[in-house]
């Protein structure tokens, strides 16, 4: 599994937003060039600096 944990500059945020993105390892035979099933979760402004308050709750 990976981890990334990316900053980018927000034009609609009008701020430098952050984003976790996990990729898990590909299962044994499996192409690993297949599309990766996606769950996004969008939280607003007010958690903590680094937007990761949903996932210690």
């Amino acid at each position: 599994m990976a981890l990334l944990h990316c900053h980018f500059p927000s034009a609609a945020l009008a701020v430098q937003a952050s984003m976790y993105v996990i990729l898990p390892d590909p299962k044994a035979g499996q192409d690993p060039y297949r599309p990766i099933p996606t769950l996004t979760l969008l939280h607003g402004l007010s958690d903590d600096a680094d937007f990761a308050a949903w996932s210690i709750r």
